[in-house]
């Protein structure tokens, strides 16, 4: 295995997945042996944090009705997503750098 890639989707930014693709690289692209080399991974631990602080903020918004509303809440949100997807990679970069397998992020 030379390369690993993580990548999630429209989902994972509507609050609906908090799986990442996992997909391992090869001699062979994609394919080891004949065989697509992916999983899913689940990082809800990662999002534990963003979540709760989502659900508190959105419930304090309700206070500054006309000065902060549900679309301010929900840019934290998405801002906050990719945060989690950079210390994802940086965790995944650690955890393979003895391995020396490049990791990348999409």
């Amino acid at each position: 295995m030379r390369k690993l890639i993580y990548s999630f989707n429209i989902h994972n930014l509507q609050k609906e997945s908090r799986d990442y693709i996992v997909q391992a690289y090869g001699t062979e692209w994609f394919l080891e042996e004949g065989e697509e080399c992916k999983i899913t991974y689940n990082v809800g631990w990662l999002y534990d944090i963003l979540d709760d602080t989502y659900g508190k903020l959105l419930k304090i918004s309700r206070k500054y009705m006309g000065n902060i509303n549900g679309a301010d809440v929900d840019e934290f949100w998405k801002r906050g997503i990719l945060h989690c997807d950079a210390r994802l990679l940086d965790f995944a970069k650690k955890a393979v750098k003895e391995d020396k397998i490049s990791v990348n992020a999409i």
